[in-house]
């Protein structure tokens, strides 16, 4: 399973429609709606980033929650601001961090 962080968007739909994905998707920008998945999955961020306050950008979505709710077995990143937060706080779950999706 693959969930992608965001708001679903013309970007988003448009970035769905290019990487033809082969596994289920679901896109959300806030935990309530992936908290219940149990199932290994891969994150995908494509246009949001770690904040500060560990809140990934434009979703009500906390990074360090994800990690603590979801079986993820990697984390696709676009954005390189606070990449270092984020390569932190997956390690400490033994999470793999890979730079952009690709098939």
């Amino acid at each position: 399973m693959i969930i992608i962080i965001g708001v679903m968007d013309n970007r988003m739909r448009e970035f769905i429609k290019n990487h033809k994905f082969h596994d289920k998707i679901v896109v959300a920008y806030k935990i309530c709606n992936i908290k219940h998945i149990k199932a290994p999955c891969e994150v995908i961020i494509p246009f949001g980033y770690i904040m500060n306050n560990d809140l990934i950008s434009n979703t009500y979505i906390q990074f360090y929650e994800l990690l603590l709710t979801l079986d993820i077995k990697k984390i696709y990143y676009y954005n390189e601001y606070n990449i270092d937060r984020l390569k932190t706080l997956a390690l400490e779950f033994n999470v793999e961090v890979v730079k952009k999706y690709n098939e």
